[in-house]
């Protein structure tokens, strides 16, 4: 354990130590920069002092922030900010962008090729931004017209702005047709919208084209010489329009302009051109109708969605084989089912308008049931119902007990007989205990 005495002297130690360090000034170590550029050459600066030319070392760069610049005649200055800390060494590049002339061509007439120094730039009127500075070679040429070239000395990025009158060396042609808006094509190349003038056309033979929608093309053959101005006015002929009528469901009835065309799908061509009035109609769905605008040489697609405005009801009874009437109107009668008849199968009668029904159960030997439903659209009613037999007695049993009347179910083989003697109570009576037995024919 050390000595109060000898930790106040190392105590003491230590602040000698560091007045001894503060009388003291520490110089940071320079950093280094290593500036190439593209292209090389270039003068580099760095914060606004020339340095050398690229590629340049600068080795006693202060820690901090620096602007290096590197300048060269026919490109762009390029400028970098650095953060360089004591010690450090970096290397950088920087590329220069070539300072490129501004040219605008123009011609008379528009649309004319223009080709520099050999190689396509586009087609009048042009403006170019990429040219190096320097002499060039334009040349600009269009069919219908002589050639002309050019030369261009650029020697700035001032704009240049240079106007080329070409010469006609071919034949013009006046288009019309009625009605007007036709598409032009001579020799199958697209020249323009009716009414038009077509010029640059190489004297001898064309084959002329008149396109619009709803019409017949029109064609014609031309002979035409250099120099010499040609007109041509046709009257195009219209197309008549088609009209396809569909229906989800399908098969529903189509009058157009009330007049009945058929059930959907249905089509119908060689249509005036005009608006009518589409209905479709089926059983079980609301109508529908619209108005449809067909277009000469146009086909027009209306498809209809019909909603439904019925709907479905299901029966099962007890027995099978019962006649269902709805509103008096029969409707089948529900079906046996393969185990028994005892119950029925499901009786689906769809296509009920919607609203209140009667129902009318009947069957040979049973009560009739009646009921009333209410159909709601594109729903189900399902119900189940037992009719009740009607007991009529049929057959006569005399036994030493008494004599009994009721309804035959079966006489079994051995002789034995079967008889309901009430809904419900079927009773079997053998043959040693039965004295006499008949058929009830009239009413006891």
């Amino acid at each position: 354990m050390k000595s109060p005495i000898a930790g106040m002297l190392q105590l003491l130690a230590g602040v000698l130590a560091a007045v001894h360090c503060v009388g003291q000034t520490i110089t940071p170590d320079p950093a280094q920069l290593r500036i190439a550029t593209q292209p090389e050459g270039a003068a580099v600066y760095c914060n606004g002092k020339l340095v050398d030319s690229a590629p340049a070392l600068i080795s006693d760069l202060a820690p901090g922030t620096h602007l290096v610049t590197a300048e060269k005649k026919g490109y762009r200055t390029a400028r970098r900010t650095l953060e360089l800390r004591a010690g450090q060494k970096v290397s950088i590049d920087l590329s220069l962008d070539p300072v490129t002339a501004l040219l605008i061509i123009r011609s008379d007439p528009d649309g004319a090729e223009v080709q520099i120094d050999g190689a396509d730039r586009g087609k009048t009127p042009l403006l170019l931004t990429d040219l190096p500075l320097g002499r060039h070679r334009v040349r600009v040429s269009t069919a219908g017209y002589s050639a002309k070239e050019i030369d261009l000395s650029l020697e700035d990025r001032i704009p240049r702005r240079v106007e080329v009158s070409l010469t006609s060396n071919s034949a013009m042609l006046d288009v019309n047709s009625r009605p007007a808006g036709a598409t032009v094509f001579l020799n199958g190349i697209s020249q323009g919208i009716t009414p038009c003038t077509v010029d640059r056309i190489p004297s001898g033979d064309v084959v002329l084209e008149l396109q619009k929608d709803g019409y017949r093309a029109h064609k014609s053959s031309l002979r035409l010489t250099a120099g010499l101005r040609e007109t041509v006015s046709a009257a195009l002929e219209p197309l008549p329009g088609r009209l396809s009528v569909v229906s989800i469901p399908a098969g529903a009835r189509v009058y157009v302009d009330n007049q009945f065309r058929g059930e959907t799908p249905v089509e119908l061509s060689d249509v005036e051109p005009k608006s009518y009035r589409v209905r479709v109609e089926l059983a079980g769905f609301s109508p529908s109708a619209r108005d449809v605008e067909v277009g000469r040489g146009r086909q027009a697609v209306e498809e209809f969605r019909l909603e439904r405005n019925c709907g479905v009801f299901e029966i099962t009874t007890e027995p099978a084989g019962v006649d269902v009437f709805v509103d008096n109107r029969e409707c089948g009668a529900t079906p046996a089912r393969a185990d028994t008849d005892r119950v029925s199968d499901t009786l689906r009668i769809d296509m009920l308008p919607i609203g209140h029904h009667e129902v009318r159960l009947a069957k040979s030997g049973f009560h009739d049931v009646t009921f009333a439903i209410e159909v709601e659209r594109d729903r189900t009613i399902a119900m189940h119902q037992q009719l009740i037999e009607r007991f009529i007695p049929d057959y006569e049993v005399r036994t030493s007990s008494g004599v009994y009347q009721g309804m035959l179910v079966e006489t079994l083989p051995n002789g034995d007989v079967r008889l309901k003697i009430k809904n419900g109570i079927t009773r079997t009576f053998r043959t040693d205990e039965i004295r006499t037995r008949r058929p009830l024919t009239a009413a006891p």
